[in-house]
């Protein structure tokens, strides 16, 4: 599914763009995403993430059984998504993590400003390099079921600490223009995979429909992240994984492992 000059230009830059959604199941995603998005919006599905105006800016949970949205399994089943991530994050043992949706607020404009996951702009540059040279343990991309331009990416940003102009902006006027960023088209259909290490943010325009799916998979060998367990701890209910598609139960079985290392660190004594 990805090549090996794929492989490179992810390497290299931190992300890479493919034809990340079998074109079958691209009208079923987005008669489910327009559907689940208009629940969202009523109030009547309780996960999603607000603006402070208390409009949406994403859908949360998506493989719930509540939802009752399948399409949204099926799509993660697909080799266009295993293969990529096998790829990507090569002889790792993989497990569930976050399925979530981005859609474009209905009252005004949102955006999230730069950032680096799991880390903060204070950071030496000594300790940016030591969290950036550590194990990549997760894959996370961005698969737009409409055409979209929101994401913002600093390529090879993955691999070396802040400038300090980088470091200002972060800390101090996180939504200004980045220099060297480059905005990510992506027609329907089409996915970026990328580094979440790397410097990137997020524009909701409200007049720009945008339904796009927003997941990880993280490796068993990762650090634990408490997170990837309590937001999504309806996978632990019995049952959840015979309702899965087959090729994603030997990862929600690895999930499971995770979750009972989780408890396991949580339990007092």
């Amino acid at each position: 599914m990805i090549t090996d000059s794929q492989l490179r230009q992810f390497r290299e830059d931190g992300f890479v763009i493919i034809p990340g959604i079998a074109p079958a199941l691209l009208g079923e995603l987005q008669a489910a995403a327009e559907r689940v998005t208009e629940r969202a919006r009523r109030g009547d599905w309780a996960n999603v993430r607000k603006c402070g105006d208390g409009d949406i800016w994403g859908v949360s949970s998506l493989l719930h059984p509540d939802l009752g949205e399948p399409v949204f399994a099926r799509y993660l089943a697909s080799p266009e998504v295993l293969d990529t991530c096998a790829a990507l994050l090569p002889g790792e043992p993989l497990r569930l993590s976050l399925t979530n949706m981005l859609v474009n607020p209905a009252k005004a404009d949102y955006e999230i400003g730069w950032h680096r996951d799991a880390s903060t702009p204070n950071l030496s540059p000594e300790a940016e390099m030591a969290m950036l040279q550590g194990h990549m343990a997760s894959v996370q991309w961005n698969a737009a079921l409409f055409a979209e331009s929101c994401l913002r990416f600093v390529p090879g940003s993955h691999r070396r600490h802040l400038t300090t102009e980088e470091r200002r902006i972060w800390a101090s006027d996180a939504l200004a223009p980045m220099p060297g960023e480059l905005r990510v088209h992506l027609e329907p259909g089409q996915t970026i995979y990328y580094n979440s290490r790397g410097l990137h943010k997020g524009d909701y325009p409200m007049r720009c429909k945008r339904l796009t799916l927003h997941a990880n998979i993280v490796s068993l060998n990762a650090k634990p992240f408490a997170g990837h367990y309590h937001w999504v701890s309806y996978m632990a209910e019995p049952g959840f994984g015979d309702r899965l598609p087959p090729a994603l139960r030997p990862l929600h079985q690895n999930w499971l492992t995770f979750a009972a290392q989780i408890k396991a660190l949580e339990t007092p004594g």
